[in-house]
């Protein structure tokens, strides 16, 4: 179970990461300067959870 959470979770944190790159608030496509804002945003608070996450688990367990 540990491998496939390892690349479910690098596979997400690549793809948050080349959404971030791509943003551009002055671009006239709504996907950049709309969608992926949100998108960063969702990445941004999936990152502190998986940090939260691992910090639990290392401390409690």
């Amino acid at each position: 179970m540990r491998p496939v959470y390892i690349v479910v979770n690098g596979i997400l944190i690549f793809l948050g990461y080349l959404a971030v790159v791509n943003t551009d608030f002055d671009h006239p496509d709504t996907f950049y300067s709309v969608t992926l804002p949100l998108v960063d945003m969702v990445y941004c608070t999936y990152l502190l959870l998986l940090a939260f996450i691992e910090i639990y688990n290392n401390t409690w367990r």
